[in-house]
């Protein structure tokens, strides 16, 4: 705030404002974001009744926190400033508003379980034509003007997510939400293809196009699936989250993506299962890809974030039991956790 010497006189505008005004401390980087012309906005969240405000920049995502003075402030435009006409050296300050309370922005992490909620009402429909699905999903503007996050955020979630399915032209995708038993079902049918087929995980020599086609599946619906578990379980780093772009790419899959997918399916089989972890191991690496074992070991399974292990005061890993976690993040957590 600059300063200004030689104060000798306050007065109060006529339009004082009595605290209209909210006065917001700005972070270094939104300084710099602003300096540089980028896009600053405000987002509310309504659609679980919190109504809760953020800040959002390019790339960050801010929350806004109230904090409250011992003192009343008073702001002055220094614009006004007017000399005192009984001493040429003074000036007087003309105070346009008063303040009990500043907001201070802090960067947060994106609460994105909103999001989640509203593409579960925008389900892909495996059965259903192109024309079907594209009346039910949602674009990524429409997606940007619903969600708390930064232009940067939003689509860093939408490609983590292996639940999302991005359909359509590169640029022009709809966004969609495919339901557990469709992802498991593709999932089993495309495992079983490799294993039947004895297709590698890396190194096929195939492309993406040749292994969908050997998939024994009922519709276009389908391979659009297989297409979409195929992009997800790719290495991380590899282009092809785009289901245009990766028809044409070298079939590769990445082992520890597979073994924890491959742990989610075995599951979700039976909810309420209590299993050994000895026995859980066992029962995943059966036709499950050699290229998997070594990411189905006790210590990989406890660590994965796909199952909730549970270990007695032995503390052995003999006594450790493992079973099913309903988190939405799950997912998340299969194609995050890597080596």
């Amino acid at each position: 705030m600059a300063a200004v010497s030689n104060v000798l006189g306050l007065k109060f505008s006529p339009s004082l404002r009595n605290g209209e005004l909210k006065i917001i401390a700005l972070p270094k980087e939104v300084e710099e974001s602003i300096e540089r012309g980028e896009e600053i906005c405000f987002k509310t969240r309504n659609n679980d009744g919190d109504g809760k405000t953020v800040l959002c920049t390019d790339k960050c995502t801010y929350s806004i926190m109230q904090v409250e003075s011992s003192n009343t402030s008073l702001l002055a435009d220094l614009n006004s400033k007017k000399r005192n006409p009984k001493d040429d050296a003074g000036i007087i300050l003309e105070i346009s508003d008063t303040f009990e309370s500043t907001y201070e922005l802090f960067i947060e992490v994106p609460d994105f379980t909103p999001l989640r909620k509203l593409l579960q009402n925008h389900v892909f429909s495996v059965d259903g034509g192109d024309d079907d699905n594209a009346d039910r999903g949602l674009s990524l503007d429409e997606i940007a003007v619903q969600t708390c996050a930064s232009a940067k955020e939003i689509p860093q979630y939408l490609a983590s997510d292996p639940a999302v399915l991005a359909f359509g032209e590169v640029g022009l995708e709809k966004f969609y939400f495919v339901e557990d038993e469709v992802l498991d079902y593709h999932f089993d049918v495309l495992l079983s293809t490799i294993m039947s087929m004895r297709i590698p995980l890396r190194g096929s020599g195939q492309i993406v196009d040749d292994v969908v086609s050997k998939c024994d599946l009922s519709s276009s619906g389908g391979s659009v699936v297989v297409l979409h578990l195929i992009a997800t379980l790719r290495p991380a780093g590899s282009a092809g989250r785009s289901l245009q772009a990766s028809r044409l790419l070298e079939f590769e899959l990445d082992p520890s993506r597979v073994a924890n997918f491959r742990m989610r399916y075995l599951l979700r089989q039976d909810l309420s299962k209590v299993w050994k972890l000895k026995e859980f191991i066992e029962a995943c690496a059966t036709d499950c890809p050699l290229e998997c074992e070594k990411h189905l070991t006790p210590e990989r399974v406890i660590g994965s974030g796909v199952a909730l292990c549970r270990t007695s005061k032995s503390a052995s890993l003999e006594s450790t039991t493992v079973t099913f976690v309903d988190s939405p993040w799950l997912l998340a957590a299969i194609c995050l956790s890597h080596h």
